[in-house]
């Protein structure tokens, strides 16, 4: 398969001095990735990260666009080993998954047209992976009315914003990784006696459905600077 993949974050100011997000460009690089992390000086919120992530399916010379958090995700393989993954999952736009509604009070499990019975059922929107043309023909749709000469601010963040996109146009638009057999969302994954995921050199695990991600997302305040030395990763710890 010929690709041309390109992974894009954005962060604000403070973010972009964080230690994390320096271990995030740096494993990406090392691996190989065509990684650029922007950085907005005019950060005025999530709205921000989603008018970044809009312009780059829209503006990015590629095939395939990984759009991810800038300072906590993490990719455990190479680009062919990815595009190999992501292709198993026979879907042209897929956003990791999450074990609780974020934010609060923004949908209802009856609201989410995902099954009912999946391990994870709800958008997380802290990494997205799909095909670009199939992105930016529904983006181009969700942002027809859009005006471009004024700032846009959602009132809860880009979280809330794709998991309205997520609701009114599952599974056509995109779908989620429900089995994290690619993308695993740590909150919610390390609780408890028994926890779901579970991280060893170079590999984590989750036992619920027995898969190993390629990518993790340590959201919920989970510490990716630990994680990442436990994991041995290149250049950590």
């Amino acid at each position: 398969m010929t690709y041309k993949l390109a992974v894009r974050s954005v962060s604000d100011i403070n973010f972009s001095k964080m230690e994390s997000t320096h271990i995030v460009t740096k494993m990406l690089l090392d691996r190989g990735y065509d990684y650029i992390p922007a950085m907005d000086p005019l950060w005025f919120g999530w709205g921000s990260k989603l008018l970044a992530q809009i312009k780059a399916i829209r503006e990015t010379d590629c095939t395939h666009l990984l759009f991810i958090d800038a300072r906590d995700v993490l990719v455990l393989c190479e680009p062919d080993e990815l595009m190999e993954r992501w292709g198993q999952l026979n879907r042209p736009w897929v956003f990791s998954a999450e074990y609780h509604i974020w934010s609060p009070n923004s949908f209802t499990p009856e609201q989410y047209p995902t099954p009912v019975d999946a391990h994870a059922r709800y958008l997380n929107a802290g990494v997205s992976f799909g095909e670009i043309e199939h992105m930016r023909k529904w983006a181009a749709e969700w942002t027809k009315d859009w005006d471009p000469g004024k700032p846009f601010h959602t009132k809860r963040g880009d979280q809330d914003w794709w998991a309205a996109r997520c609701v009114e146009s599952y599974p056509d638009a995109i779908t989620l990784d429900h089995n994290c057999s690619l993308i695993q969302c740590l909150c919610g994954a390390e609780v408890g006696p028994e926890p779901i995921v579970t991280t060893t050199p170079g590999v984590a695990y989750n036992r619920v459905t027995d898969t190993r991600p390629a990518i993790i997302h340590f959201n919920g305040g989970n510490d990716l600077t630990k994680h990442a030395s436990a994991l041995r990763l290149r250049g950590v710890g």
